[in-house]
């Protein structure tokens, strides 16, 4: 993905159907990356950010939450996932060899859930005097360690059994590539 994203940058701007401007860094600072927000807010790849974020706006509006509210923040970022969740969902259910996307389900929809505890822990270190600090990032860090060495065995465990062909119940019966270059 990240070498695609590449690819067609260069070919864009060179053509000079784009800025480079328009080119980001594919991914964040891995220094940046002290809790779980940072890492999927500006750590991982910003790819499908705007049409999540831009879906959610319009149905926050309908709903009629409160722009800047506390409400309307959480919907945002909920259905960001929730919406991330079910793009992921058909990747998943198209592999050889699928769980069912349940290991999808689980691994996206625990990431707002880790997000809000998060942004309730910050809020009360702030009120009982914690500032930034290396102390406080080293913390976050390593809370961000443990909360995805727990919850990617749910992201990966598809993808890895998939590949290695070690799921019994396969989803898709049929597969071009396969009937075309045989078994793997």
């Amino acid at each position: 993905m990240c070498l695609l994203y590449h690819v067609l940058a260069v070919l864009f701007v060179s053509l000079k159907l784009d800025l480079p401007q328009s080119y980001p860094p594919f991914n964040g600072k891995v220094s940046k990356c002290f809790t779980v927000r940072k890492v999927w807010g500006y750590g991982w790849h910003q790819l499908l950010r705007r049409p999540f974020e831009v879906s959610g706006n319009a149905i926050a509006r309908l709903l009629c939450l409160k722009k800047g509210s506390l409400v309307s923040r959480y919907f945002r970022l909920y259905w960001s996932f929730f919406a991330s969740t079910c793009l992921h969902l058909v990747g998943s259910l198209n592999l050889p060899y699928s769980d069912g996307g349940w290991n999808t389900i689980v691994f996206f929809m625990v990431q707002p859930l880790a997000i809000t505890l998060e942004d309730a822990m910050i809020a009360m270190g702030r009120g009982i005097g914690f500032r930034n600090s290396a102390l406080t990032h080293a913390i976050g860090f390593l809370w961000t360690f443990l909360w995805f060495s727990w919850s990617l065995r749910y992201g990966a465990d598809t993808q890895f059994l998939s590949e290695y062909h070690l799921v019994d119940n396969v989803l898709v019966v049929f597969s071009p590539t396969t009937w075309w270059f045989g078994e793997v």
